[in-house]
């Protein structure tokens, strides 16, 4: 009995050893192990490719990093911080996704697409963080059609409406398709249409600011105008009383006899008979005239830089329904890298 179990589990020992995959060579062992590794590689792409087709966001960027730890030196790792830097952007950390946009740009060819790409992110999100300095210095003097379309819409953040018309008829040449033209269209009537904005004239404000609080009636700021208006009424009601010269001729030496005995006669040197009072209140007039000339040269002065700045707040506002209606993500249609399984 003993022998029998005995030659069961020799034979079951040799059938396991026979049905092992036998190595011949260090080379065999290597490529198996390569395409294990490579294996892994691709179900991790398709993962992370997954994730950020759903809007994971947070949970690919982990994927993405996890495959640089991984995978160092992939041939796909420019299009991974590429995607690494669209996924900050689409979780609200600008500052961020130019980190990783910039070790594209200082790690890629310059003639590639992750490298254009990378740039074209990075200066679109200077544009939308108002950063239009940045976008003027750094594109000067280029051809690239969509950075043009960046710099024609610095302009229009700058309301220079006359270099932005121009750059944007530029970018329409370079691009040379319809497509492009269409979205341009807009821009354009918007430009031309400026002329036509009712803004306030600085001549007329002043002029209007003769009568007290007029120019701040011109600009429709009707609280201030009637804030000076009636601080000109009250202060001016104190000029005619102060203006008015008072003279009288007051009797002494009686009422002062009637009230304090003595002994001197009716003749006496001491004691005059009359006192000429005359008084002016010039204490009241000298400030009451400061104060009014103050608040009426001022509010004409702030009359003149308020229309200034309604102008301005009237462009800010035409301009905000321009980028509104025509934002300049309209025109990220760029070819992207792309991570494929090959």
């Amino acid at each position: 009995m003993k022998k029998s179990v005995v030659y069961v589990l020799n034979i079951l020992l040799i059938g396991l050893l026979g049905g092992q995959e036998q190595y011949y060579s260090k080379d065999e062992i290597k490529k198996e192990w390569e395409d294990y590794s490579s294996f892994q590689r691709d179900e991790l792409i398709s993962f992370c490719n997954f994730l950020f087709e759903k809007n994971h966001y947070d949970r690919a960027l982990l994927n993405y990093f996890q495959f640089l730890y991984r995978f160092p030196g992939d041939k796909l790792e420019s299009a991974i911080y590429y995607h690494i830097g669209l996924c900050y952007e689409k979780t609200y950390n600008p500052k961020l996704a130019v980190v990783y946009y910039q070790r594209i740009l200082d790690q890629a060819n310059s003639a590639s697409i992750a490298f254009k790409t990378a740039n074209y992110r990075k200066l679109y999100l200077h544009l939308i963080g108002d950063e239009y300095q940045i976008i003027l210095d750094r594109t000067q003097l280029t051809e690239d059609p969509y950075l043009l379309v960046f710099r024609g819409y610095a302009f229009l953040r700058k309301l220079d409406w006359k270099s932005a018309q121009l750059t944007f008829l530029s970018a329409e040449e370079r691009f040379g398709q319809e497509y492009y033209s269409n979205l341009l269209n807009p821009l354009f009537k918007y430009i031309e249409s400026v002329s036509d904005i009712p803004q306030k004239k600085n001549g007329i404000s002043l002029l209007a600011s003769i009568f007290p609080g007029g120019g701040q009636g011109y600009l429709g700021q009707w609280s201030s105008g009637i804030g000076v208006l009636c601080s000109m009424i009250i202060l001016a009601e104190f000029l005619p009383s102060s203006l008015n010269s008072k003279s009288n001729l007051l009797s002494l030496k009686n009422s002062v006899l009637d009230y304090i005995p003595t002994n001197s006669s009716l003749n006496s040197k001491f004691i005059p008979k009359r006192i000429r009072i005359n008084s002016n209140d010039l204490k009241v007039l000298i400030p009451s005239i400061v104060l009014s000339g103050g608040i009426y040269f001022g509010s004409s002065w702030k009359t003149a830089q308020n229309t200034n700045e309604y102008n301005e707040a009237l462009m800010e506002e035409y301009l905000s329904s321009i980028i509104t209606e025509n934002p300049v993500s309209k025109f990220l249609d760029f070819n992207e890298p792309r991570i494929i399984i090959k």
